[in-house]
């Protein structure tokens, strides 16, 4: 499994979930449809260790935003744009996912 961080800090305000999210497994990349990274069976050959991709989530002037309140911009901003899956915020999709 890996490694989650982003879910974590996301989701801070609700410890009970966001200890669980902190793990990422093949199923959950499914759901979430992630941009940054590509699973062994899925998107690459079986033999293949699991890949984590650059991606283009984050605006050079957004950086303020981050700094601000890090907790928000990665829930509202980096999240919808890294994981299509979810939806928008606060939608019934990103609710059910």
């Amino acid at each position: 499994m890996l490694k989650g961080f982003i879910f974590a800090l996301a989701f801070a305000n609700f410890p009970d979930f966001s200890n669980l999210i902190r793990f990422l497994t093949g199923s959950v990349h499914v759901v979430l449809k992630d941009r940054w990274s590509r699973w062994p069976g899925r998107e690459i050959t079986e033999n293949y260790h699991t890949r984590f991709l650059r991606g283009g989530f984050m605006k050079l002037e957004e950086y303020k935003r981050l700094i601000e309140n890090p907790v928000e911009f990665i829930h509202n901003t980096i999240l919808p744009k890294a994981c299509p899956g979810l939806g928008t915020p606060g939608s019934s999709q990103w609710n059910k996912t």
